[in-house]
């Protein structure tokens, strides 16, 4: 169908020929006219699709479903793929994808907007957009068009949006810090200040093993997590680890074990230790139907605390220990903002880099040995 069908008028009816049969489109010529154009679109996109291989008719969700199946295993972090691909699958769930070009693209980047997230995230989600398209033209999937048609599609401008800017990270107030400190659980307060004296992330603080770490003799303890947020990108993360850290870690590394895999940080370890604390401090006698209850549940794990805490609950635990303070708020991962304003007083801009492990991809094996070597001296002043 390459050209509109004439509109013709029969006893008061207006009618069309649309792919061979007639079509009545009402009394009303201006509806009608309207009508025809909607008809013959639809007959249009319909044979457009059936020229199209039976593996490109599926749709958006589909192609979101099959992306996430295959690919979501090698993120570190997997909520950012699943919000992406869920939320295109909920506005989009009945649209093919080779239907899905720029103008919905815009229209999801502008309802992120609209919801206040900040610029950065929106970048980030519709370049992951982009890149399933990628990956599904390479398993011929979709044709390549489809792909490229994502392509122009702009990052939003600053202001000219209902987005949000993101804020600079600042490093934790020192009073601050100590004033939560005094208020979180041992356990916590541990885990946040080898976090400030290794400038860690907070995902690397929380998977913290003794098989991870190895000593030096040079004093420094070297911890490489398993696994970090550049590792998809072929580098290594080493932490240096220096006395203050290792007095903290070491009475959790003798329980274990320096061969052990099991977490070093670990919530149902911490609430054994809580139950010790408040079972000491109890002034009051034990009922004996209590003493029955506890050697009934002796041998059995606490089953609602998980083996090690993750960024989530580690971030919970430190929200509370704040809100009991009554402190301005403050996250976890502002330790490492803390740490890297330290190192870079101490040892400037290149030592602060190494030591929080901001290397170039481009840097000589050279320029590496010598952050180190910068890294292993802040980590011994710091931590």
């Amino acid at each position: 169908m390459e050209v509109i069908p004439k509109l013709k008028l029969v006893k008061g009816y207006y009618y069309a020929k649309i792919k061979g049969k007639n079509t009545y489109l009402g009394k009303d010529k201006e509806n009608a006219k309207k009508k025809l154009h909607q008809l013959v679109g639809i007959a249009l996109i319909a044979d457009s699709n059936a020229n199209q291989p039976r593996c490109y008719m599926k749709t958006v969700e589909e192609i979101m479903l099959l992306y996430y199946e295959e690919n979501a295993k090698y993120y570190v972090n997997q909520a950012p793929l699943r919000c992406t691909t869920r939320e295109i699958a909920c506005m989009f769930p009945d649209t093919l994808a080779i239907e899905f070009t720029a103008s919905e693209l815009e229209e999801y980047q502008l309802a992120l907007a609209d919801r206040r997230l900040s610029r950065s995230t929106i970048k980030d989600r519709v370049s992951m957009i982009k890149n399933i398209y990628r990956w599904a033209a390479k398993r011929k999937l979709l044709p390549v068009s489809a792909w490229q048609e994502l392509l122009p599609v702009e990052n939003l401008k600053r202001g000219r949006t209902n987005a949000k800017e993101s804020k600079k990270i600042p490093p934790v107030d020192r009073k601050t810090l100590g004033r939560t400190l005094k208020y979180a659980d041992p356990m916590i307060r541990d885990m946040a200040l080898v976090q400030l004296y290794g400038g860690m992330r907070p995902s690397e603080m929380t998977s913290m093993r003794p098989c991870d770490i190895a000593r030096q003799k040079s004093g420094v303890w070297v911890y490489v997590p398993e696994h970090h947020k550049t590792e998809n990108k072929g580098k290594e993360r080493i932490i240096y680890l220096g006395p203050k850290a290792q007095v903290l870690l070491l009475k959790y590394i003798e329980k274990l074990g320096w061969e052990s895999k099991k977490y070093i940080f670990s919530p149902r370890e911490a609430q054994r230790e809580r139950v010790a604390r408040l079972r000491a401090a109890r002034k009051s006698k034990v009922q004996p139907s209590q003493r029955g209850r506890r050697a009934c549940y002796k041998d059995k794990p606490l089953r609602y605390f998980a083996d090690h805490y993750d960024k989530d609950s580690y971030s919970k635990a430190i929200k509370r220990a704040i809100q009991r303070a009554g402190v301005e708020h403050w996250t976890p991962y502002q330790l490492r903002h803390s740490a890297g304003t330290l190192a870079r007083k101490i040892a400037g801009l290149d030592g602060a880099q190494a030591f929080l492990g901001h290397c170039d991809a481009n840097t000589t094996e050279i320029y590496a040995e010598l952050d180190s070597a910068k890294a292993i001296k802040i980590a011994m002043q710091i931590g």
